[in-house]
C-alpha cells in the first residue's frame, strides 16, 4: 500500500512540477506574455525570437532541467539505488536495466505530460522538446549530448529549428526503444518511452504540415544582431498570422465533422 502511495504521489507531483512553464514565466518577468508574441507558443523558440538569445537560453536550460530532475528523483526513487528502493520487484518484476530505471521512465513520461497539458494553464503548453531532451540526457547521456551538438550545426547550416528539434530526442529516444524490443525489457518501460515520442510529435503536427508546404520560420542563431533580430520578429509575426489561420481552419473543420 506504501509502495503505490509512493508511486502516485511521485506521478502527481511530477506531473504538476512539468506544468511550471518557464517560458511563460520568464515573458511574465519582462511585462509580457509569450502566448500573444510571435507563434504563440510557450517554448524556448519563440522566447529567442521575441527576447533575444540570452533569454533563449536561459528557457532552454531551465526547460531541460525541468526534464532531468524527475527523471534523476525517479531513478532514486523508485529503482534500484535509493534507500526506499520501491521499484521493480514489489511489483513482480525482475530488477534489470528496466526494472532499475523505470522510475527514469515514468518521470520523464508525465513531466512531459506536464509541459504539453499544464494544469496552471488550463491545459495549453509548450512543445515539450527542451524538456525531452532533459530526459533523454538522464536516459543517454553520451548520444543525446552527440545529437544535441549535431542538430545545432545542423542549425547553424539551414536555420530550420523545427527539424533540429526532432533530430536531437528522436535518435536516443527511438535507440532506447529497440534497445527494449530486442531486450527483457519491460513492457511498462517500452510503453513510456514510445508514449514521450508520440507525444512530442504530435505537439509538432502544424511543424509538420509547415513544413510539408515550404512555410516553416527560420531560426537564425547567429549573425548581425540588428538583421538577424529584426528578421527573426517578422517571420514570428507571420508565423502567428499562420497559425491563427490554421486554427480558423481547423476549426471549420471539427464544425463540418461533428
Amino acid at each position: 500500500m506504501l509502495t503505490v502511495l509512493i508511486y502516485a504521489l511521485f506521478i502527481i507531483g511530477t506531473y504538476l512540477w512539468g506544468s511550471l512553464n518557464f517560458a511563460i514565466l520568464l515573458s511574465k518577468a519582462k511585462g509580457k506574455d509569450i502566448r500573444k508574441l510571435g507563434s504563440g507558443n510557450a517554448g524556448t523558440m519563440n522566447i529567442r525570437r521575441n527576447f533575444g538569445f540570452g533569454f533563449g537560453v536561459l528557457c532552454l536550460g531551465l526547460d531541460v532541467l525541468k526534464g532531468m530532475i524527475p527523471c534523476l528523483i525517479g531513478w532514486w526513487l523508485l529503482g534500484g539505488y535509493g534507500n526506499l528502493s520501491l521499484g521493480t520487484e514489489r511489483f513482480g518484476f525482475s530488477v534489470g536495466r528496466e526494472g532499475e530505471r523505470i522510475g527514469i521512465y515514468i518521470g520523464g513520461f508525465t513531466v512531459i505530460v506536464g509541459h504539453i497539458f499544464p494544469i496552471w494553464y488550463k491545459f495549453k503548453g509548450g512543445k515539450g522538446i527542451a524538456s525531452s531532451i532533459g530526459v533523454c540526457l538522464v536516459i543517454n547521456p553520451g548520444l543525446a549530448v552527440f545529437c544535441f551538438f549535431a542538430a545545432l550545426v545542423f542549425m547553424i547550416i539551414t536555420a530550420m529549428g523545427s527539424v533540429t528539434s526532432f533530430l536531437v530526442i528522436v535518435p536516443p529516444l527511438i535507440y532506447e526503444l529497440i534497445e527494449h524490443l530486442h531486450g527483457e525489457g519491460l513492457i511498462a518501460a517500452q510503453l513510456m518511452v514510445f508514449g514521450l515520442f508520440v507525444l512530442t510529435m504530435w505537439a509538432h503536427r502544424m511543424n509538420f504540415v509547415r513544413l510539408f508546404a515550404g512555410t516553416e520560420s527560420k531560426t537564425v542563431v547567429f549573425g548581425k544582431k540588428r538583421k538577424a533580430r529584426a528578421k527573426a520578429h517578422k517571420e514570428a509575426e507571420a508565423e502567428r498570422q499562420r497559425v491563427k489561420a490554421e486554427q480558423k481552419i481547423e476549426a471549420k473543420i471539427e464544425k463540418i465533422t461533428v
